[in-house]
């Protein structure tokens, strides 16, 4: 079941709404390739640990967290700290303080398209909503979009939720910026590669696990 959310805009108006989630499927529907053997036989795609002796069923793999001690630990035990190992604040959720638009916190339209955008909402809500609808409007023939701190549970590193009006609806895209890197023809890759070395050797590896 959908959170309800408090939303006011300037300060008065208040609205209580649910996030809707939807998809690009959704809109344009689902594509699905399917591999079958030459009797008609639907094939799965499993995988194969290195040293060859065990199969790994779709769905049967999941990380976990553990101490330097091996032992299991649940992500609520887990809390985040800076480079030096301090512990770093954690934001409330948006559930908890309610959501205060103001015609201050906006981004250009040409910056939401340098946004990566990790999930997309429709506010879905009985309340009359259409004070924030033709704010949203107004702020949209100005280039500039309205938005908030997307904070679903409580985390250091928060999200920004961008509020788009389209046929009388508002949707609520959330991401980040994309950090971009400008190439130009004297620009040294080096350092670009190595960065990008450096997060791929980041990343889990589960044939390293066996």
């Amino acid at each position: 079941m959908s959170r309800k959310l408090n939303i006011s805009i300037k300060g008065d108006q208040e609205f209580i709404v649910k996030l809707k989630k939807f998809t690009w499927s959704d809109i344009y529907g689902d594509r699905k390739t399917e591999y079958r053997s030459e009797d008609g036989k639907l094939l799965l795609l499993i995988s194969l640990t290195l040293d060859g002796e065990h199969l790994l069923p779709l769905g049967s793999m999941s990380q976990q967290y553990i101490n330097d001690d091996g032992v299991y630990l649940s992500k609520s035990e887990i809390l985040p700290a800076d480079a030096e190992g301090k512990p770093v604040d954690l934001v409330e959720s948006m559930f908890s303080t309610g959501v205060k638009l103001s015609e201050f916190d906006t981004i250009s339209l040409d910056d939401y398209f340098y946004y990566e955008i990790e999930s997309s909402y429709i506010l879905d809500t009985e309340d009359d909503i259409s004070n924030l609808y033709s704010t949203s409007e107004e702020l949209l023939k100005k280039n500039k979009l309205l938005t908030f701190q997307y904070v679903y549970y409580p985390t250091a590193y928060p999200l920004t939720g961008i509020l788009l009006p389209f046929d009388n609806k508002i949707l609520v895209m959330v991401g980040e910026p994309s950090e971009l890197v400008y190439i130009g023809p004297n620009t040294d890759l080096t350092e670009i590669y190595e960065a990008m070395d450096e997060e791929e050797a980041e990343e889990f590896a589960f044939e390293e696990a066996w």
